[in-house]
């Protein structure tokens, strides 16, 4: 179950199907994509059940900041196996700062699971990796509260790829978002 988010414009972002960089890219141009860690990197809580793999499993981590008018808005962390990394979902590596929603959404073979979202606590350990990770990056900490969060599961070739969004505040606040 998932809770709904109070308020409608953390709903509008948080609920929204398709490509969020796209969104992004109509409600805040021009936007850009700020890698900070490609590589094999430990699972988060969740991940290795979402993906369907034992525990364990090596992971191929990519987590990037999504900015738009030069404003980090979004952390986004995908998340695959190795072996598939080199296979079905060998084209993540290759992507840079383009966005990893061109793959996603311009294969019409590749399947999504529905949205899932969350409210994090600051307290929860995924809420404190990501606030690390943002503050180094953007030298700005995360609300002492929490932050949304959604998921889904991306299918390509029988290989699963785990793409998880977190929302600033300065993000979910604004509405009407860019459709």
């Amino acid at each position: 179950m998932r809770p709904q988010p109070a308020r409608a414009p953390v709903a509008a972002w948080v609920g929204a199907t398709g490509s969020l960089s796209a969104r992004l890219a109509r409600a805040h141009p021009p936007f850009s994509v700020r890698v900070l860690h490609q590589g094999r990197a430990p699972a988060w809580p969740g991940e290795h059940d979402s993906l369907g793999l034992p525990a364990h499993t090596p992971l191929l981590a990519r987590e990037v900041i999504l900015c738009g008018n030069g404003t980090p808005l979004v952390f986004a962390r995908s998340v695959t196996s190795m072996q598939a990394a080199h296979g079905a979902w060998r084209a993540i590596q290759g992507l840079g700062t383009r966005p990893l929603a061109h793959l996603l959404f311009s294969r019409s073979e590749i399947r999504r699971t529905p949205l899932q979202w969350q409210w994090l606590p600051i307290a929860d350990p995924s809420a404190r990796a990501i606030a690390r990770q943002w503050q180094e990056a953007t030298e700005q900490p995360l609300p002492a509260r929490g932050l949304w969060m959604r998921h889904s599961v991306f299918h390509r070739a029988g290989q699963a790829l785990r793409v998880a969004e977190c929302f600033m505040p300065n993000l979910v606040n604004e509405w009407p978002p860019t459709d």
